[in-house]
């Protein structure tokens, strides 16, 4: 052999040989990862987390006592919405033609609106739904339209002399609040929060005309049992879970686009987090990766780890701040500075600290409502919180640990949480500012109540 040929050989079996050991060390990185995806799999398991789609929406125990099957049906329509409209351009009814105005509202949404007040009765609301990455929720349009409707009935009951069958109805929208949050998806827990604020600010209306009757503060807390338990965000993170887990497989059977999660991906990173030019090749890498299986492997790993590290911190008890925000932030600082093996993790996990804040002023308006029935209670409401009686709240405010702000005579109540960012603006009732106090009043200001 030639020296030429034998330095030839030579060569291709290097080659061979480190081909064969990169492609060896490649598919070990490949089985090390499932390995641990794995692990991780079988964590999620141990934490209660669903293991198919499906288990998101189980039976009802009882198809009869079902109202989701109403709703459905009634979201391939659109009455609600004419109606909804109608009332909202009269808004409080303070005179007899406002009255008049509501009623003829409201028959525009009939007969569907007499099925929705029987769904609203109901204590189940299990819907079947197809389980997929893109699945609709077309039902919470109209729950929402349907409490708010529920809501300006109230109204108009109370204005015409009838509060207690005001708060009754009310009653009736709070429960479907509670039928939503049976869900266990985010943004389930996302409208029953809304449709809670929409019932609480339509009860404190009512009360305005006729909170010193012992009978109407009777029902007001009814309605507020009606509500449920407190929203559980930790509960709906199942759903999120799902849609995760769901992601990789889209990928694999077409449904999702690998063009188009790249496209999601240059928008992922939180803003200020990464430079452009860093973000643009981070979108590049994880392209690349995406196209091998053990780049999707590692990326489904990091995913899935970062999520269960988040669900294994936040807390289901809303009133719990400091701990869901530290989750929020330890989340965002992973996503931040983990480059492009964090992409998908991005991509999948939106920072969720906006749906705690959310839950955690739902569970303050609960409180403070509650603190408001007891004030009224007295013949003279008490000069500070925390208020006597087996419904005395706890005077702090869970959000900033400051004490409630709480002001009281004879002839008006405010009780209030200071806004999301510290600062005590006194309790206003007409500022649409998200970070505004967190108010419950009496009475309630019509002037505010018409403003829809």
């Amino acid at each position: 052999m030639s020296k030429a040929r034998g330095c030839g050989v030579a060569a291709m079996a290097m080659v061979l040989f480190c081909g064969l050991g990169g492609w060896g060390l490649l598919s070990f990185s490949t089985r090390s990862a499932q390995a641990e995806l794995q692990a991780e799999l079988a964590r999620s398991t141990k934490l209660g987390l669903p293991p198919k789609m499906t288990d998101l929406w189980p039976a009802p125990k009882n198809p009869s006592q079902n109202a989701a099957l109403t709703y459905t049906r009634l979201s391939r329509g659109g009455t609600f919405s004419k109606a909804r409209e109608a009332v909202g351009k009269v808004g409080y009814p303070e005179t007899a033609a406002d009255i008049r105005a509501i009623d003829a509202g409201l028959a525009l949404a009939e007969p569907e609106f007499s099925e929705f007040v029987r769904a609203a009765a109901l204590p189940e609301c299990r819907f079947q739904r197809k389980p997929s990455i893109d699945v609709l929720f077309p039902e919470f349009a109209v729950t929402k339209a349907g409490v708010n409707l529920l809501a300006f009935r109230a109204r108009n009951e109370a204005a015409k002399g009838d509060p207690v069958r005001g708060m009754r109805t009310l009653a009736l929208a709070a429960n479907v609040s509670k039928q939503i949050g049976q869900e266990s998806v985010l943004i389930a827990k996302l409208v029953q929060i809304a449709e809670q604020a929409i019932v609480i600010r339509a009860a404190q209306e009512v009360l305005a005309d006729h909170g010193r009757r012992a009978d109407v503060r009777a029902e007001a807390r009814k309605m507020l049992a009606a509500l449920g338990p407190d929203p559980n965000m930790r509960e709906g993170m199942k759903g999120e879970w799902m849609f995760q887990r769901e992601a990789p497989r889209a990928l694999e059977t077409g449904k999702l686009d690998l063009n188009d999660l790249a496209k999601m991906a240059s928008g992922a990173a939180s803003p200020g987090s990464v430079s452009g030019a860093a973000s643009k090749w981070n979108e590049v890498k994880f392209v690349v990766a995406m196209k091998t299986k053990a780049g999707r492997v590692r990326q489904e790993l990091n995913a899935t780890r970062t999520f269960l590290d988040y669900y294994q911190a936040i807390p289901s008890d809303p009133t719990l701040v400091e701990p869901a925000r530290k989750a929020s932030k330890d989340l965002q600082d992973k996503l931040d500075t983990g480059g492009s093996d964090m992409v998908l993790a991005q991509i999948l996990m939106p920072v969720f600290s906006q749906a705690n804040d959310a839950a955690a002023k739902g569970a303050i308006e609960r409180r403070l409502f509650t603190a408001l029935l007891n004030a009224l209670d007295a013949p003279v409401p008490p000069k500070k919180l925390p208020l006597k009686g087996n419904m005395a709240i706890d005077p702090f405010d869970m959000i900033h640990g400051t004490p409630y702000r709480y002001r009281a005579t004879k002839k008006e109540i405010r009780i209030w949480s200071v806004g999301q960012d510290g600062s005590d603006d006194g309790g206003p009732l007409d500022s649409s500012d998200r970070n505004r106090d967190i108010t419950i009043a009496w009475p309630y200001p019509k002037s505010v109540a018409s403003k829809r």
